[in-house]
């Protein structure tokens, strides 16, 4: 249950207020009220004799002036007083570098050094120019991309050891044509292999992974004839008549090694 403060008598409460012990502490209140607001008047009024006055534009100036040297080689510059900027302390020594001027360094390549000289390369750049200019017409992209990234970097090459651009144009010309010769001479290896398996072996199960192999040898051939700029060159008649010539060349091949065995076996005959 709460205590209601309006049920105290009021006469008690005048009793209470007449007290001696409610007298005292009225007093120690008062007292310390009167304590606090003097230190805090003491503070202020000390607060204020502290302050200086204001400085002057010019000591502000004199506060922030920096005393700045620098050394830059044999020069010294120091801070300008007049205020016009920095200025050459010291003009009696001259310029002078850290690199020594006097000596090229001969005598340390003579001995640690490497000369790299290109020249006796040249040939040997040339070919590698060409190889790569055929690479670069392969049928497949990513050999190709890098073979054409090859090509630029010896054509820098050669063109600095002297190399004019129509004799690298000349160059370009002659590895597309080497290029297309071997291609040529590729397909006619592969079609004489296929015929040659078909006409020993036959279509069985022993030959279908060769002549898949051959098959797709062919297909690649195919995409760099199209990558030399002959596209349609390998159409379906050109190889038939690429078979035809294999398979006279295997006629007279077997023809040779007909008359070869005739040979030996007469000579065999002869000794008996």
């Amino acid at each position: 249950m709460g205590y209601d403060i309006t049920s105290v008598d009021p006469e008690k409460l005048a009793d209470i207020s007449q007290s001696a012990y409610y007298k005292k502490l009225q007093q120690e209140l008062k007292d310390r009220t009167t304590t606090q607001q003097n230190q805090e008047r003491d503070r202020t009024i000390d607060g204020e004799d502290k302050k200086e006055p204001p400085l002057a534009v010019e000591d502000v100036a004199k506060s922030m002036a920096i005393e700045d040297t620098v050394n830059v080689r044999s020069y010294t510059w120091k801070d300008d007083k007049s205020g016009t900027g920095l200025q050459m302390a010291s003009r009696s020594a001259p310029v002078t570098s850290s690199v020594d001027l006097a000596h090229d360094g001969s005598a340390i390549l003579r001995i640690l050094g490497k000369k790299i000289d290109l020249t006796s390369q040249a040939n040997r750049l040339r070919q590698q120019y060409m190889s790569s200019v055929i690479q670069g017409k392969s049928h497949n992209a990513f050999l190709g991309k890098y073979a054409q990234f090859k090509v630029g970097i010896y054509g820098q090459l050669l063109t600095f050891l002297g190399s004019s651009p129509s004799e690298l144009l000349f160059l370009h010309k002659r590895a597309i044509d080497n290029g297309i010769k071997e291609n040529q001479a590729a397909m006619a290896e592969t079609v004489y292999h296929i015929e040659l398996s078909e006409l020993f072996h036959g279509k069985n199960k022993k030959t279908k992974r060769a002549m898949m192999r051959y098959r797709e040898v062919q297909r690649q051939l195919i995409a760099q004839m199209n990558n030399f700029g002959h596209t349609g060159y390998w159409t379906q008649p050109r190889l038939v008549e690429e078979e035809l010539t294999q398979c006279k060349r295997i006629q007279e091949e077997l023809s040779q090694e007909q008359t070869l065995l005739k040979y030996q076996a007469d000579f065999y005959r002869q000794e008996v």
